[in-house]
C-alpha cells in the first residue's frame, strides 16, 4: 500500500442537524430451495406369479427428478432513501457524542430486486467523535410479501460528518428462507440517499452462528501485497490529485482470534496529493472456514509515510450477529501492520 503514496482526502465539514443518519441498511432476502424426491415403483419380489397363476408385470421405475439446484448469487445495484421517524437521545461521554435510540424507515428504489423491495424499520446507534467522524451500527427488520428479513449493519462516517460507508448482512424467513443479502453502501449527503451494491446468495449449510455475549479484545498483524488495478480499476488525475479507483489488495490477517484470521481482499480507492499524503477507503472481506466478514474501511497516509487505517465489518455464516472493529497505526516502511480491535455482538 505504501507504494501508491495515497493521499488523504480532506472531507468538508457538514452540519449535523439532529444527528439525522440514514443508515444504508441492506436487506437480507431469503428464498427457499425445495428438493423433490422421486418414487421408484418396484414389482413383486423375484417376479413371482400373482394370484390366479398370472405373472405380475414388473412396474417400470419412474425416473427420479434431479434436485432443484441452489439459487445462484444475484447481483443487486440500487438506491435507498431513509427518513428519521423517532428522535434519539444524545449523551456526551468524554469526547464522544453517543446517539442512541434513532429509528428510521428506509425504502429501496423500484429498480431493486423484487425480493428486497419494501419498507424497513431501522434501529441505529452512533458514536460521534470531536472531528465529527463517527461509527454507526444497528439492526433492521423488513416485512415483505414473501417473508420477513432481519439482520445487522455497521459503518463509518468521515470527518466532518460527510461520507457514510456501511456494510450489512440480513437473512430471510418465509419464502426467502435459505438466502442472505450481503451488501455495502455509500451516502454522500449525510445519510438520506444511499448507493447500494450487494449480492443475494444462498446461506451456507450448517453455519447459523450465534452472537457472543460480550466484547472480545483482539490483537495481531496484517501483511498485504502490492496494490493491483484489476479489470475495473483506473487511475486518473483531477487537478494535482491522483485518483485511484476500484483497485484491490490481497492481505492476510494473523490475529489472536481465529474467527478474524485468514485471507482478506480489500477494494481500494485513493486520492493522492503531490506531497505523497493520501486518503484511502473501500470495502473489505475476510473469509475462513467458519464464515465471512464483510466491511468498510478508511485510512490515510501522511507526508512522512505514517499509516492509519480503521474498519468495521459484519459477520455471516458462523459469525452471524457479530461485529468486528479494528484499526492499524503503523510507521513508514513496516512490512507487518499491527492490528488492535474487538469482536462483539451487533445490538
Amino acid at each position: 500500500m505504501d507504494s501508491l503514496h495515497l493521499t488523504p482526502v480532506t472531507p468538508q465539514r457538514a452540519g449535523h442537524t439532529g444527528r439525522s443518519l440514514a443508515v444504508a441498511v441492506v436487506t437480507v432476502v431469503v428464498v427457499a430451495a425445495a428438493i423433490m424426491s422421486g418414487v421408484v415403483l418396484l414389482g413383486r419380489a423375484g417376479n413371482e406369479p400373482a394370484a390366479g397363476g398370472v405373472v405380475a408385470p414388473v412396474a417400470t421405475a419412474s425416473p427420479t427428478p434431479a434436485p432443484t439446484p441452489a439459487p445462484s448469487p444475484v447481483a443487486v445495484n440500487t438506491t435507498q432513501t431513509c427518513g428519521e421517524t423517532d428522535v434519539p437521545t444524545e449523551t456526551q461521554v468524554g469526547a464522544v457524542d453517543q446517539v442512541r435510540g434513532l429509528v428510521m424507515e428506509c425504502w429501496f428504489a423500484d429498480t431493486a430486486d423484487a425480493r428486497i423491495r419494501g419498507t424497513g424499520t431501522v434501529h441505529v446507534s452512533i458514536d460521534i467523535r470531536a472531528d465529527q467522524s463517527a461509527e454507526y451500527w444497528g439492526t433492521q427488520v423488513i416485512a415483505g410479501d414473501g417473508g420477513t428479513w432481519t439482520g445487522w449493519f455497521a459503518g463509518i462516517i468521515d470527518a466532518g460528518y460527510t461520507t457514510h460507508r456501511g456494510a450489512a448482512v440480513l437473512k430471510g424467513t418465509g419464502a426467502y428462507a435459505g438466502l442472505q443479502f450481503r451488501s455495502t453502501s455509500t451516502s454522500s449527503d449525510t445519510g438520506s440517499t444511499w448507493d447500494v451494491t450487494g449480492t443475494i446468495e444462498p446461506v451456507s449449510a450448517g453455519q447459523s452462528g450465534a452472537p457472543v455475549a460480550t466484547s472480545l479484545a483482539i490483537s495481531g498483524t496484517e501483511q498485504c501485497g502490492d496494490t493491483q488495478l484489476g479489470t475495473y480499476g483506473s487511475t486518473t488525475t483531477a487537478g494535482d490529485v491522483t485518483q485511484t479507483r476500484n483497485a484491490y489488495i490481497s492481505c492476510y490477517e494473523y490475529t489472536t482470534e481465529e474467527r478474524v484470521s485468514g485471507a482478506s481482499t480489500r477494494n481500494f480507492n485513493a486520492d493522492t496529493r503531490p506531497d505523497g499524503s493520501a486518503d484511502w477507503w473501500g470495502t473489505s472481506e475476510v473469509t475462513n472456514d467458519g464464515g465471512r466478514w464483510l466491511g468498510v474501511w478508511r485510512g490515510s497516509l501522511d507526508v512522512q509515510g505514517n499509516l492509519t487505517i480503521a474498519w468495521t465489518s459484519i459477520g455471516s455464516g458462523g459469525y452471524a450477529g457479530l461485529r468486528y472493529r479494528a484499526s492499524v497505526v503503523s510507521p513508514r516502511g513496516s512490512d507487518s501492520l499491527p492490528i488492535t480491535g474487538s469482536i462483539g455482538p451487533v445490538s
